[in-house]
């Protein structure tokens, strides 16, 4: 490097003049004559073919999750009964009853009080005697509530994942079907509680044990838990219901008959009472000493169980009525016994073999219903 040292306007000026180098000329290189260069003929081959049928099967991929999305329905209200859901649309002649025709006691007592302002969706307390099955109840009333507030949770899918507090929880919680708000003292005829049914025993796992068949399983459930707590916020003493009946049912129509027990919420005349009651019965896995009457409310306890495959969406369900005013809430349980001929469903009978050999019960303990049927 060449540095000269000039004066002018009698200051020093410095010019720094690199010496020259060697040229060096870079020859840019395409991908196409890279791989050229690199790969032989054949495996260049190979890898066009490859990548042309992985681009083929990525397309049809595509087109076929595109298709699918234009020909899927929209989804239609849903209600919870275990791990999935049933659908609960299309029954225009079972409305949403009236608040107002509940009744006006709408108190909520002292001693919920501070649960209920943590949560305003609580109702209540279920409690199945000695089981896991101590929890409070929640509802969701889509109509009081802004339906962005639930985050994509609605009427009653809202607790499917939610804990009391509303946080994300694959237990979810007890609910009420939105239908029969709970808002006050009085009671819809029939109170439908889903749960889930959870493998590590919590929430309505207990309901299975009261699923019993010929060869399966006793009665060992009933014996020692006959009955069922259902207090309200707005109940200033225990309610106790006396379980009659535990039915094990379908609900796909593809497998056989389904008995959509959920949507009898109101009994507006004997007839629609005792057509669900002689329904409940035919299918009950045991009958008990308990009898029922029309204007008894009932409650039904609902959760998923899978004994045919998880393919198989069935539901075991136990039924229970209400103590009624001056009646003693013992219950004796050395009566009760297993049907050995319950009403199940066409795709129980091609696995499991036989059909049903028709009503065998005691009618005698619906009150009323022989002459029902007779007349």
């Amino acid at each position: 490097m060449d540095i000269n040292v000039k004066k002018k306007n009698d200051k020093q000026k410095v010019d720094i003049k690199p010496k020259p180098t060697a040229e060096v000329t870079v020859v840019e290189q395409s991908d196409s004559a890279y791989i050229s260069a690199v790969l032989p003929q054949k495996l260049q081959t190979i890898v066009l073919i490859a990548s042309i049928f992985v681009l083929l099967i990525c397309g049809i991929i595509i087109l076929a999750v595109t298709v699918n999305k234009r020909k899927m329905p929209e989804v239609p209200q849903r209600a919870m009964i275990g791990s999935t859901v049933i659908n609960l649309g299309g029954f225009p002649e079972l409305p949403v009853m009236d608040y107002a025709d509940l009744g006006s006691s709408t108190d909520i007592l002292s001693q919920w009080e501070e649960l209920h302002e943590r949560n305003n969706h609580f109702v209540g307390w279920l409690k199945l005697g000695e089981t896991v099955i101590d929890y409070p109840v929640m509802q969701y009333l889509e109509e009081e509530f802004d339906k962005t507030e639930s985050d994509g949770y609605t009427g009653n899918s809202y607790y499917l994942k939610l804990d009391f507090d509303r946080r994300y929880d694959d237990k979810g919680s007890l609910f009420v079907d939105w239908h029969t708000p709970i808002v006050s003292k009085k009671r819809p005829d029939n109170t439908v509680i889903y749960g889930h049914n959870m493998s590590s025993g919590l929430k309505f796992h207990h309901l299975i044990n009261y699923f019993t068949e010929p060869g399966g399983k006793d009665l060992t459930a009933y014996y020692e838990n006959p009955t069922i707590d259902f207090t309200t916020v707005y109940d200033d003493e225990r309610s106790t219901y006396k379980i009659f009946g535990a039915m094990y049912v379908n609900t796909d129509a593809s497998h056989g008959e389904v008995f959509n027990y959920f949507q009898r919420r109101f009994f507006n005349s004997k007839a629609e009472f005792y057509d669900f009651i002689g329904n409940v019965m035919d299918r009950s896995v045991f009958y008990t000493d308990v009898d029922v009457d029309y204007g008894d409310e009932i409650l039904t306890l609902s959760t998923c169980f899978f004994p045919l495959g998880r393919s198989i969406d069935t539901r075991v369900v136990v039924l229970a009525r209400r103590v009624r005013a001056g009646e003693e809430p013992e219950v004796d349980t050395s009566v009760a016994y297993i049907n050995p001929d319950p009403l199940y469903f066409d795709y129980y009978y091609r696995v499991q073999g036989g059909e049903w050999g028709g009503r065998n019960w005691d009618t005698s303990k619906v009150k009323g219903f022989d002459d029902f049927i007779n007349n």
